[in-house]
């Protein structure tokens, strides 16, 4: 546990990422809206 390079960790990495990448639009998008409207 102490190396770090556990199987399947990059997988969940990449899991995690991907999910951030396919959001990330939207809750900027949401944020603008809000910023927008003040």
């Amino acid at each position: 546990m102490g190396d770090g390079h556990a199987p399947g960790r990059s997988e969940q990495e990449d899991l995690l990422c991907a999910g951030w990448e396919s959001h990330r639009s939207a809750v900027f998008g949401v944020a603008y809206r809000l910023l927008g409207s003040v």
